[in-house]
Order: structure tokens, then C-alpha cells, then sequence
């Protein structure tokens, strides 16, 4: 409350208002026009309020921020008059009550009216008549109380105090005659006076005084004034300095210098609370009562030095530095939510530079044993310094905060009789959270300020009853808060609509609907609260909200669902301004409902509520819980709720999109709507409502628009009595359809990449325009497709509608494909799943690719070719072309993706070797060529003609040999190969000594390449082969041809090549089982050529006793030894006798003296040939 001390001339600011005076202030003359204006009809105790219905709102400054208007009910016909007729505004003083009254004292009269407007044309407004002041000291507002007498609130009472001490009780003043009663407070000291008045009802009042005396007043009609002074308990200021405790107990006469003394209720009804606020100290009282409402306990509970313990903390907020040289004064103090909060006002100067400007700022206190979490707000206000004025200008400024009932501090505003500065806390915009509003233009003033039901109220002397709010336009489309509240809070009980004020800023939103939001045990709900904030611009407000809701640091699945719920909501919501739906709204909906849409245009509608739902996605990122968003159910399985939110905007962009194009396509599409709607339930017009309005509004089941659209076309196809071109009209106008909506879906989604690629992380991403189940939306564009190819290409009858047919092709396979590529991207690692959706990937992008190369549109079938890498139509449409240059071209553009492997498999598939290895010709790269090598290495048979090709002669050399090695089919491809190599020897450019061994590699195998060749005729006919056409025999293989049981006419010759052959049998080293190394031992070998030599013969009938070489010449075995002594090979193949006659092939000779007496002397004989021969 605020009692100005004299009437002020115009004094100037330092800061001008941004606010624009919307009429004209009141000048000289206006108090006249004042009273006119106001004046009624009244009864010598009772007065009227000037107007018999609720006053027309005027706007009386506004800015884009703040608007200052009329309140909603005007002053009464005496205040009216008291103050035209006042002669200075200082001999005024008037009070504003959070309850709903209001004081104005002029002389001894005390005006006492209900400025809430509570619908009656009738207000009460009481004169009461005030003892004299010469005999009483004089009435102020701030010692002046109103209020009910009892709960049911059918009397009020009134109590006023003069500054000497005098008390009047009123106990009933809307009886016409009402009782009072008074009395004299026995003041401790004479120059006391009494400073203001504190309720503690119903146990009574607490006057405070300007020497810090408190004293207790109880006030009735039967028992009278009583009034006592209030002392600490003892013990209770223990550690309290002297002069707090010299406060306390009045021990010195002297002024303290009250600022202010506020009190409440605790959340014990016994409890009552108390703030003294002093020049330099606040202190914090504690008044307890019993139930037969005697006060057992008085005691102070906390006190703190302002200046030592908040100044550090003003200079941060008002300077961004902690001062030294500070001055700071204490104004005023005032409650500031119902959670405990207070909001100090205090000035302060720096000193240390000479500054000349004198600053305000506000510190909000939740908790005087816990200053260091008190914050503090500095106002951008200030005003010059000037320490004549100090007193009665620049201190005299009040603190009030615009609705001290809500759980958080919103919007503080001070105020003096010269201006109101304004301040928004929540306002994100910095810039357009304070404005100053001048009153002090054409002789106004403020001449009281307060708040009630959520509302700043103030009394201006030149328009009366004035509230403020901000002006700032909510980031919603219209009417989208309303919607947002009525859909809430439908399944809420209804507020008592005596409490239905507007909280701040927001006409259309009540406080108790909103706290109701706040403190919903569903989450959804508490989350619209927190959004409603943001788009005020309170994102401080809907950060605390979400926090509270939703606590960080852990995954919160309610959340999730929070989010889904009220994402479907805007999607499905009620247009509010089309008045063909106030029948149409489900009753469990809301029975006051107002919608999103502010429009009356379907297209309209729509762009608000993607409006508001950008604005949604907007809020969840900025109040911090967007990365906290996980998964949130559907049905049996979960998807990514940041998916879910992203097909939510995708579906509003298809609705609109849809909305645009139906006009062009009417009577397919509402055909369409007329099925969907009837499938799901919904049949006929409702209240002047169409089809597309119920369809429409259903935004979250867009996509049902597809199914119907197919069967309305396969109805329209299938109708013989339609033209051909009518038809493929048909078909045209749904591809167009199918075409728009899902491409700006797609197009928003890539817009949003980076958005919501995150959530790919959580799973496989199936988006609606995939869709799964029954509502399949892959298999309808696939259908669509299918249709295009199957009846409107066959049926198109010109040009132009081939080529439309023929875009839609095109762009329905973009679509599908579009979506396959997202589907995999998210399977990434889960194996399994990607190969089940690759095989039907590829298996798809076949059939939708495939009918435009069919039908000669090579170039778009090219394009989705490249864009979804489909290889084996890029291969067909070069090979077509027998452009290798695109070929190389697409080998550049897709070497990481393996395009090179699979050109050269696709020909070598089809066993084109000579395109194959043209593949890189001479104008193909190094790596080309690389890459072609290396796919080559697994099959070399071709790789050594890539190889001389490059003029690898050395490589293909080693390739040619490695297939000669591994011939084993064909005897003359082998020696091809051989040759081959050589001849590649020849050209590889190393040095001679290398070559000449290489080609001697070559002729050793050539040697024994033509063991084979040689063969007798014998054994190739009981082989049933010829030289041109035989196999590859092995070492060991020819040894038994030339000396085993097919050679019947074997002789010396054939076994002399198979000793010569026994140095080409592979090394045992190489071999890997003890078999293969037996196979290959050369002893071995000798000793079986050895036996089969003998047993070429029969020695059964040659005579021992003659001559032993007379008789043995005749063999093979002794042609043989004289072959190879001729030959100089004796004497490596020349076995032990002991050895050979232990061979299991001539066990029945071993044991025939006559057989080993032969043996013993053919070999010996030789022996000795050869020693004589050596010699």
C-alpha cells in the first residue's frame, strides 16, 4: 500500500517508456469529466458502481510487450468523487486488498468498496467516518484492515488504526447500520507511532510501530479492544546481535526505521509468520497459537544483515561485477508465491566512480537460512540520483507481484506515484520482459497499488481501476492454448468459476485450469502445462515444470509417452472457430471445447496445427528433454518416440499437401474419404459438417487415404462403360495423389536429418510411409505401380499421358526404394533382419525399375538406377549401349560399393571373357586395371591374357605355369601353356640368366609332356584315348603305362623311358600323407621298373649250367642292362640285388637258386663292365 506524503509537479526519468498512450491523460479539466463519466444514482450509505453491467475493456498503454487497461469493474461513485474533488493527492491514501477490497481515506472519511466484479449490477461501497485527527493522529491505508468476520463470508469487518494508536473496529459494515467499537494502543514511548497492520485471523491483528514495539490486537463488539505487546520468548535471541535484540524488546525509545512488516498463515493453522523489514536488517518471526486462541509462543527464527549478505549478490546481477563502494536501501517486501517465496525491493548506488544513477532490483528469497540461493532480478529502470529527492521520489517505490498465490514468481512489477516499471521473469526475450509506464503525464498519478485474483490492480487518478498484462503474442497459431486447455482439462474436475482468472499474459487460460495442468497426476497433461509456459514465452517456467515432471539422468518411460500423446493430440485436435463443430465434439472431449484452428478453410486448419505442432517439437528441444526421448510403445513392439514425431510432422505435410491437391481431384479423392470413413465407422454429415471435415481432421490416420484410393481406381478400371482416356484420367489423378502426399513427407524428413537421426540408433526404422500390417503403405505404391504398368501404359492413347504415366513411374519407384534404404541404414547391426530386407530390397527395385527400361525410358530408369545402386540394370544399359566409357565412368562412381566386381562377374557369368577383359582398355586407369587383376586372380585362366595385355609378361608367366600345373584334363592344353610361357618368358625383360633358367623349367616339363606323347599305340587304344584328346598323366602314371600290364609289347626301350621319367616324380617333401610319399620314392620306382623287367620274362627255362649270358640275352631284363650301360645310366639306377630279390613281386623267384644265380651274375658282369670301362 502506499500513502504519497504531498502532491509532486512532473518530475523527469531516466529511461522513457517504450508504452504508447492510448487516450489521452486527463488534464486539468479531466477531473470534471471524470465525475461526469462516473457519476450515478446513490443512497447517503451505499453506493453504486458507475456502470450496472461489467465495463467495456480500454486499452490504456500498450506495447508489444506490456498493455495497461481498464479493470474489469469500475470505481464506485463516492471514491469517484473523493478523488475529483481531492484538492492534493497527498491528503489521499489508498489500499488495495488481495481479497477482493479496497480503502481510500480523504480527511475522516474511509471509503471502503469490492473492487472484484462479481457479477452484480449492485457493489457495495461503504462511507465510514474516522475520529478526528487533531484528537487521533492520522488514518493511512497501510493501518487499515478489511475483511470477513466469519468463514461463511456474509459480514465484513473493518480496522483501522491511526498513527497515534487509536483503534476503530467496524463489525459488519454491509448491515446498514453496523456496530463498532474503538480503543487506545498504550504506546511505549512518545514519539511511537504506529506504522502498519497485519491480519492474523481469526485470532486477530499485529500493529507494528515505528520504534519496532510489536503488539497484539483482538478485536469484537461483545469483549471490545484488547491490545498487548508482543515479547521474544526467553532464550530465543541467543546469538542475536545487541541492537537486534534492543529492537525486539523496545529497550530504546528511538525510531528504527520500519520499511515494511508482512505476515501469514504457516501450513500449521497455529503458526503464523511474520517479516520485519528494517533500513538495514530483515528479520523472520514465529507467533504461535493453541486452540483457545492464546498465543503460547513468540520467537524470532531468523535475521540477516541486507546489506553484508545480498549486496555482493545485487552488484552481479545489476553491474555483472561484485561492487565494493555500495550504497543499498531497502524498500518494501511482499509475498510472491504460495510456496513460501518473498520478493525484497531494494535501490542501490555505486559510489566508488561518482555514478549519478540510482538502481532497483528485486531479490527473491525462498528461504532466509539458505541466502545463497536467493535470486535476483535487476530492472533495467533506473533514475538519476539526487539526494534532495532521495526520500520522497526515488525510495518511495513499492514492490507487488502479480499474483502471490501461484506456486512460482511470474511477473513483479514496482511502482511509485509517478510510474509503474514492469518486469515478465518468465520472458525468454530479454529485451521484452521490462517496460516503464509513466504516471506522472497531465496531473495523474498511482495513488495505490495491488494485486487480486492473479491480476495486478492499481488506482490511477486519471483512469481509475487499471490492470496490467503482457502483450506478448503466444507462439501458438489462435485459438491453440484454448484447445490445448479444454482437451486437458476435460477429464478434470471444474473449477469453481469464482476462480477462473486469467493467469498472466494469457486471457484465454484461467490459473486454476493451468495449476490444475501443474499438479495433474498425468504426466500428458503436466507436459501441455509445460508447453502453454513455453509458448508464453516462460520457458524458465516450463523448464522447472518438465524437470519436476520428469527428472533427468535416467531413461524415463513416462516421458515417452507423455510426448506421444500429446503430439497425436495436436495432430487429431478440433478446429475452435468453425461453429459446425460445437455439436460434433465428443461430450467427453470438453463442454466448452475450443480447437487448434483458428480457420475456417480446411488448408488453414491444417497449417495451424503443423504450426503448432513445429512449435511443440520446438519446446521439447529447448526446455533440454529432447535427447532423454527413447522409445515408446506400440502394440507389442516399441519404435523410436523421436520417429514417431517425425511421422506426426510427415503426416501434417501429406494432410496439406492432400488438402491442395484434392480440389484438382475431387471426385477420386472424396470417393476415397467416403470409403475410409466408412470403414471406420463414420457415415453421413453431422451438423452441417462434410466428409472432408471429419476425414481431415483426423490427421494421425492420413495414410487410410491410400487403401481407398486403390479400390475407388480398380472400381474405376474395371468400368466398361468409362472411356479409355477416362480411365487413365483415373489413374493419373490417384498417382498424383500418392505422389504429393508422400513426397513432402519425404522432403520434411530430409529436411530433418540431422533432427532425428539419432534415433536410428534404437532400432529398425519402419516410417508410415512403409507401414506394416494391413495398413501397408510399401505394398500400396508397390500396387499403384503395378496398376500404372498393367492398365494405364497398354490403355494411354497419346503422348502426353504416357509421359505423365511414365513420371509417375519413375517417382512411385523413388518412393519405395526411398524407403527400403532408410529400413536398412537402421539394421546396420542386426545382420539377419538387413539380409530379409536387402532380398526384398533388390527383389522390388527389379520390378519397379525394370518396366521403364521396358518401355524405353532409359534415362529415368538409369537415374534410379545410379541413386539406388541397382548394378545389374547400370550393367545392361552400358552393355546395351556399348558405352564403356559410362561403364568406367560408373567404376569411378561406385568403387566402394563394388560396382567393378560386379561388371566383371556379370560378365563372366555369361562367358563374354572377350568384353570381360575389355572392360579396361586402353584408356581404363591403373586402379581399373588393379581392380580387374585382382577379381582375375581368382580365375587365371584368364588373368594371363589381362596380364600380357598390361605387359606383365613375368606375371603372366607364372600364372601360365601355375595352370599348367594344375592341367590335368588335357595333355595339349597343357603343353599350350607351357609354350605360353615361355614365349611370355621371352618378352618379360629379365635378365638372361633368368630367362634361360625359366625356359629350361619350361622344356623339362615339355620333356615329360612328351613321355606321354610317346606312349606305344598299345596303350593308349586299351586307354581308349588318342595323343589329341588324352588327360594329363602323372609321373608315377606313366612309369606303369610304359612298363605295366597295357604295354603287352613292352620291351627295353619303354623301361629305359620309365627310368628316365622317375626324376619328374614330385618331391616327397611335398607330400602330405606317407602314401603319396611312398608313390613318388624313385627307389621305389627303380626297384619295381627292376622287377617288372624280370618278370617281362620266363627264367624257368633258361639252363644256369651254360653260359649264363648265352642264355639270358634274350631278355628284357639283360637288354635292358646293356641299353643303360651303353647309355651311361647304369650306374644310377643299378639296385641291390638283396633288395630287389626282397620285393614282393618276385616272391616266387626269391626262393629258385638257378633264377638267383642268373640275377647274381647278369648284374655282376655288368658291374665290372662298368668298373673297366671307368678304368
Amino acid at each position: 500500500m502506499f500513502t504519497p506524503s504531498r502532491k509532486r509537479p512532473t518530475g523527469s526519468t531516466s529511461r522513457r517508456s517504450t508504452l504508447t498512450p492510448r487516450t489521452n491523460p486527463l488534464r486539468d479539466g479531466s477531473r470534471t469529466s471524470l465525475l461526469r463519466r462516473s457519476l450515478a444514482p446513490r443512497s447517503p450509505a451505499v453506493g453504486n458502481f458507475s456502470s450496472l453491467a461489467s465495463p467495456t475493456v480500454t486499452t490504456v498503454f500498450g506495447s508489444s510487450s506490456h498493455s495497461i487497461q481498464s479493470y474489469d469493474s469500475n470505481l464506485p461513485v463516492l471514491v469517484t468523487e473523493a478523488i475529483t474533488l481531492a484538492e492534493d493527492f497527498a491528503t489521499l491514501s489508498v489500499g488495495i486488498c488481495g481479497n477482493g477490497w479496497s480503502s481510500l481515506i480523504s480527511k475522516q472519511k474511509l471509503f471502503v468498496w469490492s473492487h472484484q466484479n462479481t457479477g452484480n449490477k449492485i457493489s457495495v461501497c461503504k462511507q465510514l467516518t474516522l475520529p478526528s485527527v487533531e484528537e487521533t493522529g492520522d488514518y493511512a491505508s497501510d493501518l487499515v484492515w478489511i475483511g470477513p468476520s466469519d468463514r461463511s463470508g456474509n459480514s465484513i469487518s473493518v480496522v483501522a488504526v491511526s498513527t497515534l494508536g487509536h483503534i476503530v473496529f467496524w463489525n459488519n459494515i454491509l448491515l446498514s447500520t453496523s456496530s463498532n467499537v474503538d480503543a487506545q494502543v498504550e504506546m511505549s514511548a512518545e514519539t511511537e507511532q504506529c506504522f502498519n497492520i497485519v491480519s492474523l485471523q481469526p485470532h486477530g491483528f499485529v500493529v507494528t510501530s515505528t520504534t519496532g514495539t510489536l503488539y497484539f490486537v483482538e478485536c469484537s463488539i461483545q469483549n471490545g479492544i484488547s491490545c498487548r505487546q508482543l515479547h521474544s520468548a526467553t532464550g530465543m535471541l541467543s546469538g542475536i546481535g545487541r541492537r537486534v535484540s534492543s529492537f525486539f524488546f523496545s529497550a530504546s525509545p528511538q525510531a528504527i526505521d520500519i520499511n515494511q512488516v508482512i505476515g501469514r498463515r504457516l501450513s500449521s493453522k497455529s503458526d503464523y509468520e511474520l517479516f520485519l523489514l528494517t533500513s538495514n536488517t530483515l528479520q523472520q518471526w514465529k507467533i504461535t497459537f493453541n486452540q483457545q486462541n492464546e498465543i503460547t509462543n513468540v520467537q524470532v527464527i531468523s535475521e540477516i544483515d541486507i546489506f553484508v549478505q545480498l549486496a555482493h549478490k545485487v552488484s552481479e546481477a545489476v553491474w555483472g561485477n561484485n561492487k565494493k563502494d555500495l550504497q543499498l536501501w531497502p524498500l518494501d517486501i511482499t509475498y510472491a508465491s504460495r510456496n513460501g517465496q518473498s520478493v525484497l525491493l531494494v535501490a542501490v548506488l555505486d559510489t566508488s566512480d561518482g555514478s549519478s544513477q540510482l538502481h532497483y532490483a528485486a531479490c527473491i528469497i525462498s528461504d532466509l537460512h539458505n541466502i545463497a540461493n536467493v535470486d535476483v532480478v535487476a530492472f533495467e529502470f533506473s533514475s538519476p540520483f539526487d539526494q534532495k529527492k532521495i526520500d520522497n521520489t526515488l525510495l518511495s517505490f513499492k514492490i507487488v507481484v502479480e499474483d502471490p498465490n501461484y506456486h512460482t514468481v511470474q511477473h513483479i512489477a514496482m511502482w511509485s506515484s509517478e510510474r509503474l516499471i514492469v518486469k515478465a521473469l518468465m520472458c525468454d526475450d530479454v529485451s521484452k520482459s521490462e517496460d516503464n509506464v509513466p504516471f506522472n503525464i497531465g496531473g495523474d498519478r498511482l495513488l495505490g497499488g495491488g494485486d487480486c485474483g492473479g491480476k495486478y490492480v492499481f488506482l490511477s487518478a486519471a483512469n481509475g481501476l487499471v490492470t496490467c498484462s503482457t502483450s506478448l503474442q503466444s507462439r501458438l497459431p489462435p485459438s491453440m492454448e484454448e484447445s490445448i486447455l479444454n482437451n486437458s482439462s476435460s477429464v478434470l474436475q471444474t473449477p469453481d468459476t469464482s476462480l477462473l482468472q486469467s493467469i498472466p499474459g494469457t486471457p484465454v487460460l484461467t490459473q486454476a485450469k493451468m495449476e490444475q495442468l501443474e499438479s495433474s497426476d498425468n504426466c500428458a497433461q503436466r507436459l501441455q502445462a509445460a508447453f502453454l509456459h513455453y509458448c508464453r514465452h516462460n520457458l524458465k517456467q516450463a523448464q522447472s515444470l518438465m524437470a519436476e515432471a520428469f527428472p533427468s539422468g535416467r531413461q524415463n518411460t513416462a516421458l515417452d509417452n507423455a510426448v506421444a500423446v500429446v503430439s497425436c493430440d495436436l495432430l487429431d485436435d478440433y478446429p475452435a472457430s468453425d461453429p459446425r463443430w460445437a455439436e460434433s465434439v465428443p461430450h467427453d472431449v470438453s463442454s466448452e471445447y475450443g480447437g487448434s484452428s483458428g480457420s475456417l478453410i480446411l488448408q488453414h486448419q491444417l497449417e495451424d496445427k503443423q504450426s503448432a505442432h513445429g512449435m511443440f517439437l520446438k519446446f521439447l528441444s529447448e526446455v533440454g528433454v529432447w535427447d532423454s526421448l527413447h522409445q515408446f510403445p506400440n502394440g507389442k513392439e516399441k519404435i523410436a518416440t523421436k520417429w514417431l514425431l517425425c511421422e506426426h510432422s510427415e503426416k501434417l505435410c501429406a494432410s496439406i499437401s492432400l488438402a491442395r491437391k484434392h480440389p484438382t481431384h475431387q471426385g477420386i479423392v472424396d470417393a476415397a474419404i467416403r470409403r475410409a470413413l466408412k470403414a471406420r465407422g463414420k457415415i453421413g454429415n453431422v451438423g452441417g459438417l462434410t466428409h472432408k471435415d471429419f476425414f481431415y481432421r483426423e490427421v494421425s490416420r492420413i495414410e487410410e487415404i491410400f487403401e481407398h484410393l486403390i479400390e475407388e481406381e480398380l472400381k474405376g478400371v474395371m468400368n466398361s462403360s468409362l472411356s479409355t482416356k477416362e480411365r487413365v484420367t483415373i489413374i493419373c489423378g490417384v498417382n498424383a495423389v500418392f505422389e504429393v502426399m508422400l513426397t513432402s513427407a519425404r522432403n520434411y524428413r530430409r529436411s530433418k536429418t540431422l533432427v532425428y537421426e539419432q534415433a536410428g540408433e534404437q532400432g529398425e526404422i519402419l516410417p508410415w510411409t512403409v507401414g506394416a500390417g494391413r495398413m501397408n503403405v510399401r505394398n500400396l505404391i508397390i500396387q499403384q505401380h503395378k496398376i500404372t504398368v498393367d492398365h494405364g501404359l497398354p490403355e494411354a492413347e497419346d503422348s502426353q499421358q504416357r509421359t505423365v504415366l511414365h513420371q509417375s513411374l519413375s517417382t512411385l519407384a523413388d518412393l519405395v526404394l526411398d524407403g527400403y534404404e532408410e529400413q536398412l541404414k537402421s539394421l546396420a547391426q542386426n545382420r539377419q533382419r538387413w539380409a530379409e530386407v536387402n532380398a526384398a530390397y533388390e527383389r522390388h527395385r527389379f520390378q519397379l525399375i525394370e518396366p521403364l527400361l521396358l518401355n524405353g525410358q532409359r534415362e529415368k530408369a538409369t537415374t534410379l538406377a545410379e541413386k539406388y545402386k541397382d548394378f545389374p540394370t547400370l550393367v545392361r544399359v552400358c552393355d546395351d549401349t556399348k558405352d564403356h566409357s559410362k561403364a568406367q565412368e560408373y567404376m569411378n562412381k561406385f568403387a566402394s560399393q563394388g560396382f567393378s566386381e560386379f561388371l566383371f562377374k556379370w560378365y563372366l557369368d555369361r562367358h563374354e571373357y572377350r568384353k570381360l577383359l575389355a572392360c579396361c582398355g586402353d584408356d581404363a586407369t591403373e586402379r581399373h586395371h588393379d581392380q580387374l587383376t585382382s577379381f582375375l586372380t581368382a580365375h587365371p585362366k584368364l588373368a594371363w591374357m589381362h596380364q600380357v595385355r598390361r605387359g606383365k609378361y613375368l606375371d603372366a608367366h607364372n600364372t601360365l605355369r601355375h595352370l599348367a600345373s594344375m592341367e590335368t584334363e588335357s595333355c595339349a592344353t597343357k603343353k599350350s601353356y607351357l609354350s605360353l610361357g615361355k614365349l611370355a618368358t621371352v618378352f618379360s625383360g629379365q635378365s638372361d640368366a633368368i630367362i634361360n633358367e625359366k625356359v629350361e623349367e619350361v622344356n623339362q616339363e615339355h620333356l615329360l609332356l612328351q613321355y606321354q606323347e610317346t606312349l606305344p599305340s598299345v596303350v593308349l587304344e586299351n586307354l581308349n584315348t588318342d595323343p589329341d584328346t588324352m588327360s594329363v598323366f602323372s609321373p608315377s602314371k606313366l612309369i606303369q603305362l610304359y612298363v605295366g600290364e597295357d604295354n603287352i609289347f613292352s620291351n627295353e626301350v619303354d623301361f629305359k623311358k620309365a627310368f628316365e621319367i622317375i626324376p619328374y616324380l614330385p618331391n616327397n617333401d611335398a607330400m602330405e600323407t606317407e602314401e603319396d610319399s611312398k608313390s613318388n620314392d624313385a627307389d621305389w620306382w627303380k626297384l619295381f621298373i627292376w622287377c617288372r623287367a624280370i618278370l617281362k620274362d620266363s627264367w624257368k627255362d633258361i639252363d644256369a649250367a651254360s653260359n649264363p649270358f648265352e642264355t639270358c640275352s634274350h631278355t628284357v631284363l639283360f637288354k635292358l642292362l646293356k641299353l643303360t650301360y651303353s647309355t651311361n645310366m647304369l650306374v644310377d639306377i643299378l639296385p641291390d640285388v638283396e633288395n630287389l630279390l626282397r620285393r614282393e613281386e618276385l616272391s616266387d623267384l626269391r626262393h629258385d637258386s638257378s633264377f638267383e644265380y642268373l640275377l647274381r651274375a647278369s648284374f655282376e658282369q655288368v658291374l665290372r663292365m662298368q668298373i673297366t670301362s671307368a678304368a
